[in-house]
C-alpha cells in the first residue's frame, strides 16, 4: 500500500490482483447482469484508488475494500433497480472444469439454485464469511451492521438454506 501511495509503477496492479477475487465475489452477489458487473467492479477499484489516502489503519485493508465494493454493488443495484442477482446454471457447470465429478457439479448448481432465493444481505453475508472467511466483526464493519445483526443473518442465512435443502431431500425421497 505504501508502494501505491509513493506512485511506485505496477503498484496498484498488485493491489488488484491480490483483492479482485474478494471484489468479484462480492459483487457478484449482488449484482445481475455480467457486464454491470464488471463495470462495478472496475467502478470499486478506482474507488480504492481515489480513497486510497484517506484509509487510516483502523481495520484490515481487505476489510476496507470490501466495504467499498458493498456499498458499490448495492448502490449499483439500487440507482438501476434490478432484481437481485440470478445465477446462470449452465455457467456454473461450464466453470467446474472437466476435473470435477458429475456429482460435485450438480451439487453446487444445485446450491447456488438454492442461494437465488435468499436476500442480497444473507448471500453477501455468507460469502463474506464462509468463502472469504471474514471473521462476524470485519463483515459488520463492511456491512455497517452491528455484530448481532450480522450474526441474526448469518443464523437466518444458514437456516433458510438448510430448510431450502431438506425441503429438497425429502422430496427426492418420495418420488
Amino acid at each position: 500500500m505504501a508502494e501505491v501511495l509513493a506512485g511506485k509503477h505496477g503498484a496498484f496492479v498488485q493491489l488488484v490482483e491480490q483483492f479482485q477475487g474478494l471484489v468479484s465475489h462480492l459483487v457478484f452477489r449482488v449484482v445481475q447482469n455480467q457486464s454491470d458487473r464488471e463495470e462495478v467492479c472496475q467502478d470499486v477499484f478506482v474507488k480504492v484508488h481515489k480513497q486510497l489516502k484517506t484509509f487510516q489503519f483502523r481495520s484490515r485493508l481487505a476489510t476496507w475494500i470490501s466495504r467499498i465494493a458493498y456499498n458499490t454493488a448495492i448502490s449499483h443495484l439500487n440507482g438501476r433497480r434490478q432484481p437481485p442477482v440470478e445465477y446462470d446454471l449452465e455457467q456454473i457447470t461450464q466453470e467446474s472444469g472437466p476435473a470435477e465429478d458429475m456429482r460435485e457439479m450438480q451439487l453446487k448448481a444445485f446450491i447456488h439454485e438454492k442461494l437465488k432465493r435468499l436476500s442480497t444481505v444473507e448471500k453477501s453475508v455468507l460469502t463474506l464469511y464462509h468463502l472469504e472467511e471474514m471473521p462476524v466483526r470485519e463483515i459488520s464493519q463492511v456491512m455497517m451492521r452491528p455484530e448481532g445483526t450480522i450474526k441474526s443473518d448469518l443464523f437466518r442465512a444458514r437456516t433458510k438454506l438448510r430448510k431450502m435443502i431438506t425441503a429438497e431431500e425429502n422430496r427426492c425421497m418420495i418420488n
